[in-house]
């Protein structure tokens, strides 16, 4: 019985200090993922759309679709950059997507996907992401991609998402002014 007791508080003190450990890292890494996550998003800002001088973070609000986790507005009124969560065929994808002041994409962007490299992957590439570039809220014209079709799908439905938020957007008082 004593063995027992013995084993049990030996296991208790290692999980106590992995605990610790593992909690002590964290605290160590939290703030340098955050702002290397958050310059990854700022890169990306420039990379959907070039145009761009500067761009400011504005909050989001409940009214906002289901999937808009950030909204950097353009501070000279090009436009705005929406950042999406949605779902592929084995995992999320974080996209983004710029929309300018007259309504059209300025590009698009996967920032985060663990989809199958040679199938799903193929949405990250230029080919595929290049067909949003000039689109309107239409979206016309735009080709699934074979064998990836719910990460196509699930691209195709952020981009949609955006716009809803950018119409959204537009209506909210003193951001209404940059269309």
């Amino acid at each position: 019985m004593k063995t027992g007791i013995k084993s049990i508080v030996v296991l208790s003190i290692i999980c106590l200090v992995s605990s610790a450990l593992l909690g002590g890292v964290n605290i160590l890494t939290a703030p340098v993922i955050e702002k290397t996550t958050k310059e990854r998003s700022e890169a990306a800002c420039f990379e959907v759309m070039p145009e761009g001088q500067a761009f400011s973070e504005i909050p989001v609000d409940s009214n906002l679709p289901k999937g808009v986790s950030a909204i950097y507005k353009e501070k000279n009124g090009t436009g705005y950059v929406i950042k999406i969560t949605t779902k592929g065929y084995d995992s999320d994808l974080v996209i983004m997507c710029g929309i300018s002041r007259n309504g059209t994409v300025t590009g698009t962007k996967i920032l985060s996907s663990n989809e199958t490299p040679s199938i799903g992957g193929q949405c990250a590439k230029e080919s595929y992401s290049s067909q949003y570039k000039g689109k309107t809220e239409a979206l016309d014209g735009i080709d699934v991609i074979s064998g990836a079709t719910l990460t196509s799908k699930g691209y195709y439905g952020a981009v949609k998402t955006a716009f809803e938020a950018y119409k959204i957007l537009l209506k909210q008082p003193g951001e209404g002014g940059t269309k």
